[in-house]
């Protein structure tokens, strides 16, 4: 997990997914956090909820900052300390 899984993942619902939806915040916030939340359904309802409100947050401050590693290194960090 960890690194591996994160970055893969930001630059999908992040990145590609910013520039897919043209920019436009609202949507971008909302289908990232959602697509995000249901690539997550394995891990219980709780940790969909989790994982939506996650990507909410990160969907955000990748808008305000469009620089993925930071969030890719917050990923991370949730998956070892939840997963290790």
């Amino acid at each position: 997990m960890g690194l591996r899984c994160a970055a893969p993942e930001e630059l999908f619902y992040r990145a590609f997914l910013f520039e897919a939806l043209g920019r436009n915040a609202p949507r971008f916030v909302i289908v990232s956090s959602i697509l995000f939340a249901l690539a997550h359904w394995e891990q219980g309802p709780v940790n969909m909820l989790a994982s939506g409100a996650y990507g909410a947050g990160a969907a955000e401050g990748y808008r305000r900052l469009p620089v993925l590693w930071p969030f890719a290194l917050a990923h991370a960090a949730v998956d070892f300390a939840f997963f290790w």
